[in-house]
């Protein structure tokens, strides 16, 4: 199921190249975004329990190539009358590489600081992302990220945090969009793992 969301998000981003289009932007590396995580789930076997939070990511270019990203994603879990705060952070560094082509692209990558916390369980480490961006029109822009590595120590344990995100943008002012997310993660220690699964958000950006 994984595998083929992603060669349809892959053949979309390669048909939006296609689209006939003249004096298109570049995808903006300076934003803001927020967004509502309306529906998802945390499956640890045997457990599968909704995600409620929100999601809060922010870019800044540096000079044409380089940029900063910071991200936050906090969710509110439910299990048995059990509340479980849930929380992501990464701040990275990275670079882009614009494509030339009627439709600007730009392929991207980050090496980022992590942070995964359960209630009473935090766990640090390092990622490196990966990604895709394309402005399809002069008002819609798509964007694929992959998580291709990420080691995360959580003290008693290690475990790989991989996956990936789809995200589309539809500017509805100049510097305003609506925004809509759908990914899948994965925390794998080896002798269990926990996914944060079909994870749909919602949500604006901002272009400062």
């Amino acid at each position: 199921m994984q595998r083929t969301f992603l060669a349809g998000s892959l053949s979309a981003l390669l048909f939006g190249m296609s689209f006939p289009a003249t004096a298109l932007d570049a995808p903006s590396w300076d934003y803001a975004s927020l967004a509502w995580v309306v529906s998802g789930d945390y499956e640890e076997d045997p457990a599968s329990i909704d995600l409620n939070g929100y999601r809060l990511n922010i870019v800044k270019s540096l000079g044409n190539m380089a940029f900063v990203r910071a991200m936050t994603n906090a969710y509110d879990i439910s299990s048995g009358g059990v509340d479980i705060d849930l929380s992501t952070q990464q701040v990275g560094v990275g670079a882009r590489y614009p494509v030339g082509g009627a439709v600007p692209l730009d392929i991207w990558g980050s090496v980022n600081y992590e942070r995964i916390g359960f209630t009473g369980i935090v766990g640090t480490g390092f990622g490196i992302d990966l990604g895709v961006r394309s402005q399809v029109t002069s008002k819609l822009d798509l964007g694929l990220t992959l998580k291709v590595f990420g080691d995360i120590d959580f003290g008693v344990f290690d475990a790989d945090y991989t996956g990936y995100e789809l995200n589309a943008t539809y500017a509805v002012q100049p510097d305003l969009a609506a925004l809509l997310s759908l990914s899948n993660y994965e925390l794998d220690e080896g002798s269990g793992k926990g996914e944060f699964k079909n994870v749909i958000a919602l949500g604006i950006r901002f272009n400062y």
